[in-house]
């Protein structure tokens, strides 16, 4: 019995790329159809379906950047969603209340994973989930990121949860919302082990909005030094699509 596995590619220019990679065992017999390499023809070291995965997540940070985060016009589009849900959100006798809720934090992760295609401005969900050439993230998830994505985690400076019931409960205008969001909604790649060290649905008993640091989880988990302030590959701000001032 053999571990083989087939490669299909797509090109970039002159640059070809893992597409995706799927490992499987088949009988010790010659391919006829071009498209199987064996393990033991030379081409690679033998590996398992684990690693071939690492392959096809490592290869993400090679490709050229395709997105960007979103701008003010299409993050003003949801805080219009989100503003038409308050209502609902905020009312204890409706029936779809707790639905409003969660759609309202779900919306603050389109604020933060989700990205605009450079070329068509369409916005694809998640399209910025792990990129750690554009958010910010911790030293450790920059390296983790150069093998695998499965043991990172997008995580929010301040609990999408507690954004989510101080919108409901100030009942904020759509101005406010979007300045809310603009300073509390910021997103850190961390890893598996670091999102573990800190508390996912709240800050720190001492904290405040008025004058609390949104970072102040990651100080107190001693992670605030290790998170990576400055990228170069980041699509400038400048080079997004203008878009109006909330009214």
């Amino acid at each position: 019995m053999v571990v083989s596995f087939h490669l299909r590619y797509f090109h970039r220019g002159f640059e070809p790329h893992l597409q995706c990679a799927h490992v499987w065992h088949t009988q010790d017999t010659p391919s006829n159809d071009g498209q199987r390499l064996s393990l033991n023809s030379g081409f690679l070291p033998a590996v398992d379906e684990l690693n071939v995965y690492k392959i096809k997540d490592s290869m993400r940070l090679k490709r050229a950047i395709t997105h960007r985060s979103l701008n003010r016009r299409e993050r003003l589009y949801l805080c219009v969603f989100i503003r038409s849900l308050v209502e609902v959100a905020k009312d204890h006798q409706h029936p779809m209340r707790k639905l409003a809720r969660a759609q309202i934090s779900m919306t603050m992760w389109r604020w933060t994973a989700d990205g605009a295609c450079l070329k068509t401005n369409a916005v694809r969900p998640d399209a910025l989930k792990y990129d750690v050439r554009q958010l910010l993230c911790t030293n450790a998830a920059r390296n983790v990121a150069q093998t695998t994505i499965k043991d990172l985690r997008h995580e929010h400076v301040v609990p999408r949860i507690m954004l989510a019931h101080r919108i409901i409960d100030e009942d904020m205008s759509l101005k406010v919302i979007y300045k809310f969001l603009s300073k509390f909604c910021k997103p850190v790649i961390v890893t598996k082990n670091e999102d573990a060290s800190f508390s996912r649905s709240c800050m720190p008993a001492e904290w405040s909005w008025a004058e609390g640091c949104e970072y102040a989880r990651y100080r107190d988990a001693d992670l605030y030094m290790l998170i990576e302030n400055f990228n170069a590959n980041r699509v400038p701000e400048s080079d997004w699509l203008p878009g109006p001032t909330p009214p």
